[in-house]
């Protein structure tokens, strides 16, 4: 279960998301969004979060950074990637380097997987 801190973080995250794509939300409705589309979502969602950090192989990074990173991970990686659940699996989940997964540092010192997170944000925008 999400703790009352880190779930204050995603739903800030969302309220910003979701004020930023307004628009595209709205015409979402009657329309399918594309996995490229998702993907975007995923990555605007993460560097919308606040009160947080995201530790990345033992360092801790603004969400910003760890949106950008993510970007990168898309861009070297991206033909392999054909959905936003691969995404997650294979790009937000850990690092490729250590192995290690990357977790949200909320303020407070709670934490959670990134993955989880997304996991939840990706099921929230495709509802």
């Amino acid at each position: 279960m999400l703790g009352l801190a880190v779930t204050a973080c995603l739903l800030v995250a969302q309220a910003a998301h979701s004020q930023t794509n307004k628009d595209s939300t709205a015409a979402t409705s009657t329309t399918t969004i594309s996995e490229e589309e998702k993907i975007d979502r995923l990555i605007a969602f993460v560097k919308n979060m606040k009160n947080c950090k995201l530790v990345r192989n033992g360092s801790e990074h603004i969400p910003a950074e760890a949106a950008e990173h993510l970007q990168m991970k898309r861009k070297n990686h991206g033909s392999k990637i054909k959905t936003a659940e691969d995404f997650i699996k294979y790009l937000a989940t850990k690092s490729s380097m250590t192995g290690e997964y990357y977790i949200i540092r909320q303020d407070d010192g709670q934490e959670m997987k990134l993955q989880e997170v997304l996991t939840r944000e990706l099921q929230r925008i495709e509802r």
